[in-house]
């Protein structure tokens, strides 16, 4: 089974939400639930309809036009309009190109403490279930399994009128936690203390545990003891495991569009926390300038996970910069 979270915690935070003031009286509890896989004989096996839609998004000659098209501002300036269509504010936030060269929020007036800078409706927090419909999956499929095939469901298609479809094509194009670091980092990073090679252990086995259950029971196929998850797929596993923020009393999974384009930072300006109607509310910490970078906490219990799930350090410069 897989864990609903990157790493087991006690702590009131994941993925930059602080969980203690959060209300979830309108958060469906949607965490993983156990299985039994019972083999059954050939003779009255028949695999299910979903199966082979599942298949075709693992096949190496699966076509995949999202990872393949560039990012532009048009597509971000309709990620926000349709954002917009369905109930989110986001009059005082803009998406910009960032200091790192990827993208990050960028305020667009000045906020004190406490300011609200924008809100994303219940619709806009996908979870579990709404992944487990849009592939017509059983509903208890973990949720790092459903929330990955769902973005790789998303990376194949060319259906325009697709609605989550102008979320997908603003992600990157290419994945930057531990399931793509090098030997060369592991090595490097290796030297800095055992925790940072368990910490990429476990973020691996997660994956792994991942790709066997979609395998094994989305499908009903064993797959191969050295047989590597597809890179598409390692693509998706990596955007859930670093895009995705946790709520409700199981601290599931969930894609959060706009927010999570937010950059990190051990000193953030804002927080996430939820409202008694279920919206997620982005709220000042500090005062913010206008064009000032919007920045969220890691809460990461320490540097070797913050390593191994967002794909670099605080402590210990890279592998090529020394």
């Amino acid at each position: 089974m897989v864990s609903s979270s990157a790493f087991d915690s006690d702590d009131d935070f994941i993925f930059g939400v602080d969980l203690s003031n959060l209300d979830v009286s309108e958060i469906v509890d949607e965490g993983i639930s156990s299985f039994i896989h019972e083999e059954e004989s050939s003779q009255s096996y028949q695999k299910p309809d979903y199966s082979s839609r599942i298949t075709n998004l693992l096949s190496t000659t699966t076509r995949f036009p999202v990872l393949e098209t560039p990012v532009t501002q048009l597509q971000f300036d309709n990620l926000f309009s349709w954002a917009t269509s369905i109930g989110a504010e986001l009059d005082g936030i803009a998406c910009v190109e960032d200091i790192y060269g990827g993208r990050g929020l960028a305020a667009r007036q000045k906020f004190v403490v406490g300011d609200m800078l924008a809100i994303l409706p219940r619709e806009l927090r996908i979870g579990q279930t709404v992944a487990c419909k849009h592939l017509g999956i059983p509903s208890d499929t973990p949720d790092l399994s459903a929330l990955s095939m769902f973005l790789l469901d998303l990376a194949s298609s060319e259906e325009s009128e697709e609605k989550f479809l102008h979320y997908a094509r603003c992600l990157p194009k290419f994945g930057s936690n531990g399931l793509f670091q090098s030997d060369e980092d592991d090595d490097h990073y290796d030297a800095f203390g055992e925790e940072y090679t368990e910490a990429i252990k476990a973020i691996r086995s997660q994956a792994k545990s991942c790709k066997d259950y979609i395998y094994e029971v989305l499908i009903g196929e064993s797959p191969l003891e050295d047989q590597a998850p597809t890179i598409p797929l390692l693509w998706a596993i990596s955007m859930v495991q670093t895009r995705t923020h946790g709520f409700g009393s199981n601290r599931g999974r969930w894609l959060t569009p706009i927010f999570d384009f937010a950059n990190h930072s051990p000193n953030p300006n804002s927080k996430l926390e939820g409202d008694s109607d279920g919206r997620l509310v982005l709220r000042a910490l500090k005062a913010i300038d206008a064009n000032e970078d919007i920045t969220i906490d890691y809460q990461v219990p320490d540097d070797s996970k913050l390593r191994a799930t967002y794909g670099f350090s605080l402590l210990h410069a890279p592998r090529n910069t020394v």
